[in-house]
């Protein structure tokens, strides 16, 4: 067996019995447990083979999973990698094999070093500013050495750039992407949801991060490279994704045929005028917006336009 004992695993990801977890947080979790890559999209094939029980969703729609899920997905990639078919593990299931068994060891794990160390990341950066911080610094605030840190990242770049992709919502994109290449969305109501999933999750991206992101605006003029991560390494791959369900909705006819590049920059372009405007430039109390219902008409605006014919 390729998988190795979680014990001697440095799991970015803490695993906490009561925890939830989406489809990206557990293509993760067990990628680094069993050594074998898992992506959302295996995940999404086992549930179509029946291999897992439809998942619980967030009020957005995105999946959640539980300990038991990890527990079953590992099993099934390592299943795999001993040459069976999805067809006969479904047999091997409800007996897993013993080596499972080993990942009951982790499930009461507190969150890692590796995520206290970017917790202690996301306070640093923005109260002293990327290039007066130091990991001497971070690892300070961590409650760790600063060999302790070399052990996770090799450089403030490296630490930085993970701090960003851990922004990234990617999971809900691609569960949606997947959802509409097994053409599960034929509706203008089921398209309506699917886009207010992503304006929700694209809200609170920003709103949860809003101190790096003022850090980004801040610090980009004199560090152009700071507003180039954040384009390269979040908005550009969030786009993309959300370029290709566009493309999707064309192919099946459910959008008129537009520019999607510019289709996708413009839905995105909503929300985030709102967050510059409203959060980081103080616009509460200035201009007053509904707020009841109030994504749910910009999303219905973006799909129906103005025209009334």
């Amino acid at each position: 067996m390729r998988g190795q004992s979680t014990s001697d695993k440095k799991l970015s990801v803490g695993i906490q019995t009561d925890r939830k977890y989406r489809i990206g947080q557990l293509a993760r979790i067990v990628t680094e447990m069993t050594g074998l890559s898992c992506t959302p999209a295996m995940i999404y094939n086992y549930e179509s083979k029946g291999l897992l029980e439809e998942s619980e969703r967030t009020e957005g729609g995105s999946r959640l999973f539980d300990i038991d899920d990890v527990k079953r997905v590992a099993c099934i990639k390592n299943l795999q990698e001993e040459g069976k078919s999805l067809k006969e593990i479904g047999d091997f299931l409800e007996e897993c094999p013993g080596y499972v068994q080993e990942f009951e060891g982790a499930s009461d794990l507190l969150e890692t070093k590796r995520n206290t160390i970017l917790q202690a990341a996301r306070k640093i950066f923005p109260e002293k500013g990327y290039a007066a911080s130091t990991l001497a610094d971070i690892a300070d605030e961590a409650g760790l050495s600063s060999a302790a840190i070399y052990q996770y990242f090799d450089s403030k770049e490296a630490l930085f750039r993970e701090l960003i992709e851990g922004f990234s919502f990617k999971d809900v994109l691609e569960d949606l992407v997947l959802t509409m290449e097994n053409q599960q969305i034929k509706s203008k109501e089921s398209i309506q949801s699917s886009l207010l999933q992503l304006a929700e999750a694209y809200i609170d991206m920003h709103s949860s991060n809003q101190e790096l992101f003022r850090l980004f605006i801040a610090e980009t003029r004199e560090f152009p490279e700071i507003g180039k991560k954040y384009n390269r390494q979040l908005v550009k791959p969030l786009e993309e994704l959300t370029e290709r369900f566009i493309r999707l909705a064309m192919e099946q006819g459910l959008f008129r045929q537009v520019n999607p590049k510019l289709a996708t920059h413009a839905f995105y372009g909503m929300f985030l005028i709102f967050h510059v405007t409203q959060d980081l430039l103080e616009g509460e109390g200035i201009q007053e917006f509904p707020e009841m219902n109030r994504t749910e008409e910009l999303v219905d605006i973006y799909l129906s336009g103005l025209l009334s014919c």
